[in-house]
Formats: C-alpha cells, sequence, structure tokens
C-alpha cells in the first residue's frame, strides 16, 4: 500500500465525526501521515474527546502532525 498523507480541519470538538472518518471512511493506517489543520475545539459538544483521541492517536505511533488553529490560539491567549 502507498504512503497517503491527509489533511483534516476544523473538527470543532465534533468527536463522533472525526472517529469515524479516521476509522471507518479512510481507515488509517500507521504508513499513511494524518496532519491536523488545527481548530480541535469549541462549538462541538466534545472538544476534550477529540484531543484526548488526538493524543491517544500519537501514543500508539500513528504519523500525526497537530498545528494549532484560531480557536486553540484564543483559549491559549485568554
Amino acid at each position: 500500500m502507498n504512503n497517503r498523507i491527509y489533511a483534516i480541519g476544523d473538527i470543532h470538538g465534533c468527536f463522533r465525526a472525526i472517529k469515524d472518518l479516521i476509522e471507518n471512511k479512510i481507515q488509517l493506517s500507521k504508513e499513511d501521515k494524518l496532519i491536523f489543520l488545527g481548530d480541535y475545539i469549541d462549538r462541538g459538544p466534545d472538544s476534550k474527546k477529540v484531543l484526548d483521541h488526538i493524543i491517544d492517536l500519537q501514543n500508539k505511533d500513528y504519523d500525526i502532525v497537530t498545528l494549532c488553529g484560531n480557536h486553540e490560539s484564543m483559549l491559549l491567549n485568554a
């Protein structure tokens, strides 16, 4: 299988949607690279679950790149 690169942005606390996308739609493998473009939090109901899921993927040695979005910047600056 070829190494694939995916970029996902604007999750906004939608844990079920991002989990379904990663596990069922793209079926992420450890040979793939997944780049998160920020805005993991705010608006949706499950910001903490989104962050926990991303951290869990990193801890399981998936190739994950995380960028800070403007929603994370606003929270850090508050």
